[in-house]
């Protein structure tokens, strides 16, 4: 079974992607099937 897990902010910032790949990171280094997707809207 998949578990999504989302990461959202209403301030702009590099916050959201930083965390969102030390968190993929760390799901993978630990043997764990991972994607991450973007879908900011900005394409910022």
């Amino acid at each position: 079974m998949a578990i999504i897990i989302g990461v959202a902010a209403t301030k702009g910032g590099g916050t959201k992607t930083t965390t969102s790949l030390n968190l993929g990171g760390i799901l993978a280094d630990c043997n764990q099937r991972t994607l991450l997707m973007d879908a900011d809207p900005q394409g910022s």
